[in-house]
């Protein structure tokens, strides 16, 4: 019997992400879009982060040694069988509509390069600094405008094709630092493309 290919692939990277990743996987398990193919990369973690996976229907990708984030999406990338690539960070709770209207707005605005999501006002999960971070990020992104020239990789959606016309993420940067940013200058090479879908917010 001939497998269908997936209409999209979201991709975690992951490193000692124990206490974040359980309630990331459910919300994508969740999405109203169905055929996801859910990708997890560790990134070599020392904790429960692979036990943790093993407990969801997703495809796992185990790197040899601490590569960074930016090495554990491209090894995501590369093993993807769908056309459209959706980063999702660990610490990360995704509505269940947000798979849909990434997708929606990537595939029907023109001119858009990349979505990205925004955070939600009412993050209550992380601890106090996690939760204060991210209300800053949500007053923050809101008050730019809708087109952007960059962006932030805790939840996007790219065509597969545009992704690795860019070639991926930088993986000179050790960690998850700033290999987002450059990535998103080097894609976006100073045209404001990059949608920010205010309808997705995030925890």
């Amino acid at each position: 019997m001939e497998s269908i290919k997936p209409k999209a692939t979201v991709i975690i990277p992951a490193f000692n992400a124990q206490k974040t990743l359980a309630p990331c996987l459910q919300a994508i398990l969740n999405q109203t879009k169905k055929e996801i193919e859910i990708i997890v990369v560790d990134d070599c973690s020392t904790d429960d982060t692979v036990v943790i996976t093993s407990q969801f229907p997703v495809s796992v990708i185990k790197n040899s040694q601490n590569f960074g984030a930016g090495f554990s999406r491209n090894s995501g990338a590369r093993a993807a069988q769908s056309d459209y690539l959706l980063f999702v960070d660990s610490d990360v709770v995704i509505p269940p509509n947000g798979v849909e209207l990434m997708l929606q707005s990537l595939t029907e605005k023109p001119n858009t390069l990349i979505v990205m999501a925004s955070y939600s006002e009412n993050t209550q999960h992380l601890g106090f600094f996690g939760d204060y971070k991210n209300m800053e990020l949500s007053f923050r992104l809101a008050q730019l405008p809708e087109y952007l020239t960059y962006v932030s990789s805790f939840f996007i959606a790219i065509r597969k094709k545009d992704f690795f016309e860019a070639d991926g993420f930088s993986e000179s940067f050790k960690g998850a630092t700033v290999e987002d940013v450059e990535f998103g200058y080097r894609a976006c090479q100073g045209r404001a493309v990059v949608l920010q879908e205010r309808r997705v917010q995030v925890d």
